[in-house]
């Protein structure tokens, strides 16, 4: 009885933390923030023209951005019509979904109380309940950021491919979401150092053969819009190039 007591306090804990995330990210969306910010406009008017049939690989507006989020908005648009909150929708399923992939991934990596407080202050953090609610690309790194550790690490506790194969695929979309995106390859060294110190981690045959697996279904999903920065380079580091020359 004591056992299950305590699962059902948790369960009412981990609810109430996710509808705190939920209602913050949701209250009165149709009002606030009030008016667009000049890139939320930008996405707007790409995505119409995304709808138009004009589906590109990046975008070269507003000093270029990655295609994923223009692709969602522009999905929004065609679902709720050209508004403000269409434009904004695709961030709200976006932040509402970071408090469920950074609760597992934490509490595969750490424990159920750690992931609950981690999610906790994930729902209450200014500046990703702020990127919830406007049109803004870099709020899908936490997500698939998240998801994809989440994955490998099942996969390296349950060792089913799946797990791998859907984190490879998540690790790959990365690079479709935000430019800071393209220091992806970092994060994931670093998660590894930590499974090999901290963990203890073993690499026998069956891991090594699943990290692969990893890592090409990332390079086929990172593979187009890879091909179109070979033939696009100014174009893609245009935004790089400008923060280079205010230091030159």
């Amino acid at each position: 009885k004591r056992t299950q007591m305590k699962l059902s306090w948790w369960n009412v804990a981990l609810l109430i933390v996710v509808l705190v995330g939920i209602g913050l990210r949701t209250f009165k969306v149709h009002e606030i923030p009030p008016g667009l910010y000049r890139d939320e406009a930008y996405t707007g008017m790409d995505s119409q023209e995304t709808l138009d049939g004009d589906i590109r690989m990046y975008y070269d507006s507003s000093f270029g951005r990655e295609p994923l989020f223009t692709w969602l908005v522009a999905l929004s648009i065609s679902i709720w019509g050209s508004s403000p909150f269409a434009t904004r929708f695709p961030s709200l399923i976006i932040g509402v979904l970071t408090l469920f992939t950074l609760y597992g991934r934490t509490r595969e990596l750490h424990g159920k109380r750690t992931a609950l407080l981690a999610t906790a202050v994930l729902a209450i953090t200014l500046w990703h309940v702020h990127f919830s609610r406007v049109s803004f690309r870099a709020v899908m790194i936490p997500l698939f950021a998240s998801l994809s550790v989440w994955q490998v690490a099942q996969g390296i506790r349950t060792q089913r491919k799946l797990h791998w194969i859907i984190g490879g695929t998540a690790a790959g979309v990365l690079l479709y979401t935000y430019i800071s995106a393209r220091l992806a390859p970092l994060p994931v060294f670093l998660f590894l150092v930590y499974m090999l110190t901290i963990k203890k981690m073993h690499i026998d045959r069956r891991i090594l053969q699943s990290g692969i697996l990893f890592l090409f279904v990332a390079a086929v999903v990172m593979a187009p819009l890879v091909t179109s920065t070979l033939l696009h380079w100014d174009e893609v580091f245009l935004r790089v190039q400008n923060v280079e020359s205010i230091f030159n």
